[in-house]
């Protein structure tokens, strides 16, 4: 699962994401430039207030030319100011991003994700949960290759997925609790850093349970387990079993082929069987 912002052993792609600090003009080093969007005259015709409510069923099953077609709205109609202080443009930033194998566009588009994520927050975004969720998941894929300044920031992000667990736990189905978890779980422990095993599995856990169909909620659990308590091989087995089974079954689109080879690391890193 390469191209995955947050992945086990999670560590390279999460040094990425700590690096940057999240307020406004604290980003470091990100590209600047747009990916030319091309063959955009072909974007079907639709009101553009219809926009935010087809942006929420975006996924990452979503062909990627809706997702290009609606940036490229974005980026040149007269968009209601409502539309822009949402999370809708970081998202469809991030979901183009994701799936996106050129390094150096995954690198813009999960930029300009962010860029969209802060200038919603210096406008005092109403759905700022759900901003701050999407600005760190970008600036996952954004900074991947930057390491060398990763825990400086800990702190920053600390409390950009804490707000976002906060208000908007819910968002892409327990994202900001697997991602938290993920942060406690890489992170340096004490006095170093904030990682700490047992909120790993606080937050793991929470997302398994509120959102138990998500595949990688099951996946960021058995990372967890077989990272922090002994004996847990079983446990872990059983999750990856479910999650295996949700996404070969589930919407996933070219998401699926990157989750299942990461599910197959981390039961061969737990020498766990399946």
């Amino acid at each position: 699962m390469e191209d995955h912002p947050l992945r086990a052993p999670l560590g390279a792609a999460l040094a990425g994401l700590l690096l940057l600090g999240l307020g406004p003009g604290c980003i470091w080093n990100l590209p600047k430039d747009l990916v030319v969007l091309s063959g955009m005259d072909a974007c079907p015709e639709y009101d553009l207030d219809e926009l935010p409510a087809r942006a929420e069923a975006f996924d990452h099953a979503t062909e990627s030319v809706e997702l290009r077609c609606a940036l490229h709205k974005l980026r040149t109609a007269a968009i209601p100011a409502e539309v822009h202080w949402s999370g809708t443009p970081a998202r469809i930033c991030y979901l183009l991003a994701d799936r996106t194998r050129n390094g150096d566009d995954r690198d813009r588009l999960a930029a300009e994700g962010v860029r969209w994520a802060e200038i919603a927050l210096d406008h005092g975004s109403p759905e700022a949960g759900r901003v701050h969720y999407y600005l760190a998941i970008n600036l996952g894929l954004a900074a991947r290759t930057h390491a060398a300044l990763a825990v400086k920031n800990l702190g920053r992000l600390e409390k950009a997925l804490l707000d976002a667990a906060r208000e908007a736990p819910a968002e892409e189905q327990g994202g900001p609790l697997r991602m938290l978890g993920a942060l406690y779980l890489l992170a340096p422990p004490w006095p170093d850093g904030i990682g700490d095993g047992d909120k790993a599995l606080e937050y793991t856990r929470k997302a398994v349970e509120l959102h138990p169909e998500h595949p990688l909620n099951l996946l960021f659990l058995a990372q967890a387990l077989l990272e922090v308590e002994e004996d847990a091989c079983e446990e872990a087995r059983a999750l990856l079993l479910r999650a295996r089974a949700l996404i070969e079954q589930g919407p996933y689109g070219d998401a699926r082929e990157r989750w299942l080879k990461e599910l197959r690391a981390i039961a061969r890193d737990g020498d766990i069987e399946l």
